[in-house]
C-alpha cells in the first residue's frame, strides 16, 4: 500500500548568531493511510520543525517529503498551497484561533480557503460543535472560550476539509 505521507532523509539546520544547531538528521519515515504516529522528544528537539516540513510550511535541508508518492511541490507556491489547504489538517501548539471570528466561523475558515461555503459546511461545523460539547460556545470568540474550547475547536478546524492527513503539534 502508498503511504500517505513519507519523510526520505530529512535533514535541517538552524543557523543562529553563527552557530549551527542540527535539529534534524537524515530522518526517514512512512504514514500510511489510517494510521497513527506519534512523535516524542524532549523540547528543542525539532518535533515542531518536522511536522511543519511533513505541512510544507517549512523546506527541509536535505531529502524530500512525498504525499501519495509524488513529492511536494516545494517550487511551486500554489500547487503547494492547494495540497495543504485540500490535502492537510492542521493542529498548531498555540491554537492560532482568529479572535474576532466565533469558534464556528474559526471553522469555517478552511473551507471559505478553497471553495464557497454551503449549507452542509455549517451543519458539519455544527456537528463537530457538538461532538465537542461546544455547541453552546459556536458564537463565542476565542477570548471568551477556555484554552481547552479554544484547542478542540482547533481540533475540529483541521479536520472541516476532510484531509487525507492531520499533523497535530501537541493537540492535547
Amino acid at each position: 500500500m502508498q503511504p500517505i505521507l513519507e519523510a526520505q532523509h530529512i535533514s535541517k539546520s538552524f543557523h543562529r548568531h553563527g552557530t549551527v544547531l542540527p535539529v534534524l538528521q537524515d530522518c526517514s519515515f512512512s504514514v500510511s493511510r489510517g494510521e497513527a504516529v506519534s512523535i516524542m522528544g524532549a523540547s528543542g528537539s525539532g518535533k515542531s520543525t518536522l511536522l511543519n516540513i511533513l505541512g510544507g510550511l517549512e523546506w527541509p535541508d536535505e531529502g524530500q517529503i512525498l504525499a501519495g508518492g509524488e513529492p511536494l511541490p516545494l517550487t511551486n507556491r500554489k500547487a503547494l498551497e492547494n495540497w495543504r489547504s485540500k490535502g492537510v489538517g492542521f493542529v498548531f501548539q498555540f491554537h492560532f484561533l482568529l479572535p474576532d471570528f466565533s469558534a464556528l466561523e474559526n471553522l469555517l475558515i478552511p473551507v471559505r480557503a478553497v471553495r464557497n461555503l454551503i449549507p452542509e459546511d455549517h451543519e458539519r461545523a455544527h456537528q463537530f460543535l457538538d461532538i465537542l460539547g461546544l455547541s453552546q460556545r459556536s458564537g463565542h470568540l476565542p477570548g471568551e472560550m477556555s484554552g481547552g474550547e479554544q484547542q478542540r475547536v482547533a481540533v475540529a478546524r483541521a479536520f472541516m476539509n476532510r484531509p487525507g492527513i492531520v499533523l497535530a503539534d501537541e493537540p492535547f
